[in-house]
């Protein structure tokens, strides 16, 4: 958190991680090299090296081609894991203050969290837009994930995630202006998203009642929000 300044005047690339209730952190940076540099680990016969091949150790560098850096391998995609995910986007620079307040509050409920429950938090980062409903309309964002793994069969994982995906999204509302990831889990209101997105919301509504005056597409959620 002390190094986040320089590290994101540094690397273009920069996402990180940690745990709950530990120590346990990662830091992802990204740099882009020349396209001659040799893939690191090197291939063998099993794999087609690269940063997705012999998992590296933390804290060692690795090189591989961008589709696959952001994609993973097909072995990592087969031994995939189910999660829970909600995504908040606040003003990049109050990133600080508001991890520290949603780890403050992860302490408040700590004595109800089940230790069986695995739990994740990360922050990256993305550039302003200029799309209407955009979580980064007109505002450089950093993005606050929250993920409990396993599925919604796993023990207490319902019960889990929205104890703290709750608690983060109210966070994120009532000090930083925040704006959920429309397509993972969330509790906005119509009333709140209109009074955070202003005249982008108002012009939305206007087009999607002309281009779907009989609301077609829609469901139960975006009827709940829009």
């Amino acid at each position: 958190m002390q190094e986040l300044p320089i590290l994101l005047e540094q690397y273009e690339r920069l996402q990180w991680y940690f745990t709950p209730y530990t120590n346990t952190a990662t830091l992802v940076l990204r740099e882009e090299v020349p396209m001659t540099t040799p893939l690191a680990p090197a291939a063998t016969t099993d794999d087609e090296g690269g940063c997705w091949s012999n998992q590296p150790e933390a804290h060692s560098d690795c090189t591989d081609v961008s589709y696959k850096a952001l994609t993973d391998s097909l072995a990592g995609y087969e031994a995939r894991t189910l999660y829970t995910e909600m995504e908040m986007f606040i003003p990049v620079e109050d990133t600080e203050a508001a991890v520290r307040d949603f780890i403050a509050y992860m302490e408040t409920v700590r004595d109800e969290h089940n230790p069986l429950v695995e739990l994740f938090t990360g922050v990256r980062y993305v550039q302003e837009d200029t799309i209407l409903l955009s979580p980064m309309h007109h505002r450089n964002s950093s993005v606050i994930s929250f993920i409990v793994l396993g599925n919604q069969n796993h023990t207490g994982s319902p019960k889990e995630f929205e104890r703290y995906a709750s608690g983060l999204e109210q966070i994120c509302e009532d000090k930083y202006g925040g704006r959920p990831h429309w397509g993972k889990v969330n509790y906005a209101t119509r009333d709140y998203l209109a009074a955070e997105y202003g005249s982008s919301w108002d012009t939305f509504q206007r087009v999607r009642q002309r281009m779907d005056p009989q609301h077609m597409f829609t469901n139960d959620y975006l009827d709940a929000r829009l």
